[in-house]
């Protein structure tokens, strides 16, 4: 052990010769003691494999008189963080299931005495898929020597300084084997960690391979690394052993805290049509679900498509607008009942929809005047259990330039949304396509609501729009999109455009937009000069980043056209992604997102979109 002789002996005397001194009594305070001294001061153990790691604490008093004694038996040693191990005594066995750093205490229950512990967790661990592995893999690495270039490895996914949630169980591992090899050594390091895993090609795709790491695996590497960054690289051979090629290293955060909420979608299967769209969810709260759950389908809507969704906070009801946004007829779903709360198509038409705090209210947006019986370009307000129309707040919207893409703040004294500048098509759906478009949003004042403020500018040849406030309110996330040669073309209409990109800012006048930029750029296997990214979405919750106090996180969802490493996407096909974002740094004009990853639950051969969040999951599906 790296503690060398002074645990060695600390140990013997665990077995029998044991320090001088009176057992006294655990449970109460030791006369005219003023201080605890616990030595070792800051102990660093490896749990190498199965085997736990042990170690032997010693706490040396120092009483009124100034002499210093040798206490380690009447007083009780704890560890602050207990997933790591136990005491029993003096003596401290680690769990074997993961490293990280804890503080050790001993204590009369008056004084406190302090110390650091530190666990690397060593496993050398076979791929069980990998069933044509030789039985010393790492022997093979260990005698092979240096091979030409062509020989090395390459991680293409996930992407360098990725964030990631220690829940998110699947992620996955690409590679480009490099020539020649067949067997791997996937390295996982850090502080705490020392993980070597040995596969083969077991899931090849498009000339590289896939890497599905086990639940266990996962568990070992995630737990080990909360609030912490896991150096990643992989080393290629072939049976004969003699030369090896490895990559350059990757570097994986975890956060500190679990994802919680759930997510609720929209999907196409490749080749279908809008009769076989659905609105699907997953639950980052279980530790059951397998895969994506249908909720509402188009049996629901009289066989027309669903789509754009909202949901109250509280995850009990959600509005889908059906037919596409042009007709926009209205399903309002019971998430509980599994049921809709009126008949499909029985209250007006709402294209773009955002629930209240409370799910009492929601306000929607539709200006499509081909629909007789309802014609609003402002806000509209509507009944959160009936849909039943309530009232509209006038912005100035017109059919030239109509309103579309609310977001009710989760503080509920602000509505964020977008003014289109310029409709494309004033016959049908003038809230879906828009040039010139920005972003404006109204506070409660009184029984009422203020003039709009402008966020952003109505500029030609760009659009910003489908706003959404963070789940603490002090900034909004929002799209923008540009036109080559300042023309305003399809390129930025806010539909489908190419260079979509996201950008955040506060919800003040003469706040400045904050590109996204790690979130917004392609992976490794990008081949296009700049990727979609559309419709970001918060998660309902503000988590924990690191250890240390005070330090925040936020996660955004949103619809990319990106390739998902080795794997490429369909044509015109969006996936979900999500990254991670530190809010704190926004105030300060820097980039506070992190790398984007996939949702590694999605079917991949669906379009993807509109990931809507709530706090959490309620009523059962089948």
């Amino acid at each position: 052990m790296i503690l060398g002789a002074f645990l060695v002996s600390l140990l013997l005397v665990s077995l029998g010769c044991g320090p001088s001194g009176s057992a006294g009594d655990k449970d109460g305070p030791i006369p005219e003691l003023v201080s605890i001294e616990v030595q070792p001061a800051d102990a660093r153990l490896v749990i190498d494999g199965d085997v736990p790691a042990l170690a032997a604490f010693s706490a040396i008093g120092t009483f009124v008189d100034g002499h210093k004694e040798d206490i380690s038996e009447r007083v009780r040693f704890t560890i602050t963080d207990t997933r790591l191990g136990s005491f029993a005594g003096f003596v401290f066995t680690s769990s074997t299931a993961l490293g990280g750093r804890t503080e050790v205490q001993a204590s009369d229950a008056q004084v406190f005495g302090h110390a650091q512990l530190t666990l690397v967790l060593q496993k050398r661990y076979r791929d069980p898929a990998a069933t044509g592995l030789v039985a010393n893999p790492g022997g093979l690495f260990d005698g092979a020597s240096p091979g030409p270039s062509n020989r090395r490895p390459s991680l293409v996914y996930p992407n360098d300084q990725v964030l990631v949630p220690p829940n998110l169980s699947e992620l996955e591992f690409h590679l480009r084997p490099g020539q020649d090899n067949s067997i791997f050594e996937l390295s996982f390091t850090s502080a705490f960690l020392d993980i070597l895993v040995y596969t083969q090609c077991t899931n090849p795709l498009a000339g590289g391979c896939i890497f599905r790491p086990t639940r266990e695996l996962w568990s070992w590497i995630a737990e080990s690394s909360l609030g912490e960054s896991v150096s990643v690289k992989v080393r290629g051979t072939d049976a004969s052993g003699a030369l090896f090629g490895e990559s350059s290293s990757i570097a994986i955060r975890f956060a500190r805290d679990d994802l919680r909420g759930g997510i609720y979608y929209w999907a196409t299967p490749s080749g279908g049509s809008d009769a076989d769209s659905a609105v699907l969810r997953w639950d980052f709260g279980s530790a059951t679900q397998s895969e994506p759950q249908l909720v509402v389908t188009t049996a629901l809507t009289n066989n027309q498509c669903v789509g754009c969704h909202a949901l109250a906070r509280d995850g009990t009801r959600m509005v889908v607008a059906s037919s596409g946004s042009y007709d926009a007829y209205v399903l309002l779903f019971d998430l509980i009942s599994q049921l809709p709360l009126v008949p499909y198509n029985s209250t007006p038409p709402s294209a773009f929809s955002s629930f209240n705090p409370d799910g009492s209210q929601f306000v929607g947006t539709f200006a499509d005047e081909s629909q007789a019986g309802f014609q609003s370009y402002d806000l509209n307000l509507f009944e959160g259990s009936t849909g039943a129309y309530v009232e509209s707040i006038a912005v100035g919207g017109s059919e030239q330039s109509p309103i579309t893409h609310p977001d009710w703040s989760p503080s509920g004294d602000q509505i964020v949304f977008t003014r289109i500048g310029e409709a494309v098509n004033t016959a049908n759906g003038t809230t879906v396509y828009g040039r010139q478009s920005h972003i404006e949003f109204i506070q409660r004042e009184g029984p009422g609501w203020s003039a709009p403020v402008s966020l952003t500018n109505s500029t030609p040849g760009s659009s910003t729009y489908y706003p959404g406030y963070s789940p603490d309110n002090s900034i909004i996330v929002f799209n923008r999109s540009s036109c080559a040669n300042g023309l305003n073309g399809e390129d930025c209409d806010m539909y489908d455009d190419p260079g979509a990109a996201m950008y955040v800012m506060r919800p003040a006048q003469d706040a400045v937009p904050v590109a996204l930029a790690r979130a917004n750029a392609g992976g490794v296997e990008d081949t296009l000069a700049v990727v979609e990214n559309s419709f970001p979405r918060w998660a309902p919750f503000v988590f924990q980043e690191q250890s240390e106090f005070g330090s925040r996180l936020m996660w955004l969802t949103f619809s990319s056209n990106r390739r998902l490493g080795l794997y490429e996407p369909e044509s015109g096909f969006t996936l979900l992604w999500m990254c991670a974002i530190d809010p704190d740094r926004v105030a300060q004009g820097e980039d506070p997102s992190f790398a984007a990853f996939a949702l590694p639950f999605q079917d991949l051969s669906t379009d993807n979109h509109t990931a809507q969040w709530t706090e959490r999951v309620v009523g059962k599906i089948d």
